[in-house]
């Protein structure tokens, strides 16, 4: 049986995955887009998304 320490380390190391996948993605926007603004803007909100859940995982989620 696995203990609630073993669970949590698991779980955080899957968000940082998770995390990492959509940084990914984000950067893959930002590269399929031309330089136009409207088009960076995507960027800052994939950007500022990624950061507010960021912020809920290590902060406030139960696994914080």
């Amino acid at each position: 049986m696995m203990t609630k320490k073993e669970r949590i380390a698991i779980q955080r190391s899957m968000a940082e995955e998770a995390l990492g996948k959509l940084k990914a993605i984000r950067q893959l926007c930002g590269a399929e887009d031309s330089s136009d603004s409207s088009d960076m803007q995507e960027v800052e909100i994939w950007t500022n998304r990624i950061k507010e859940l960021e912020d809920w995982l290590w902060g406030e989620s139960p696994i914080a």
